[in-house]
């Protein structure tokens, strides 16, 4: 299933508190996209789908369509900061490519 770091989980602590979405769930998904072929995408959802999975993480819930969740087997989100950037970052082991900016893959 999916990891997702105690700094990551407070990003979207922040994030969903910022926007008014602290009734919501993070939908994780695969976009076809990106400079690899693949592209993670993040959004707030206010139910999830029938066919969704659904993780729950402390107070926080995750929910990946079966399609995605497919791509995603023992995915880590992470966030980072750096002297380059700042934001979620993905750990997927079933890539077998990722872009520069880490944000699209290959399978």
């Amino acid at each position: 299933m999916i990891e997702v770091s105690s700094d990551a989980l407070d990003q979207f602590r922040a994030l969903a508190k910022k926007h008014g979405r602290t009734d919501h769930g993070v939908r994780i998904r695969v976009l076809a996209g990106g400079c690899c072929g693949f592209c993670y995408d993040l959004d707030f959802e206010s139910e999830p789908g029938e066919a969704d999975i659904c993780v729950d993480m402390d107070d926080l819930r995750f929910w990946i369509d079966p399609a995605s969740h497919k791509l995603l087997s023992d995915l880590r989100i992470e966030y980072v900061i750096n002297p380059r950037t700042e934001g979620f970052s993905f750990v997927n082991p079933m890539a077998k490519e990722v872009c520069g900016c880490g944000t699209s893959f290959l399978i």
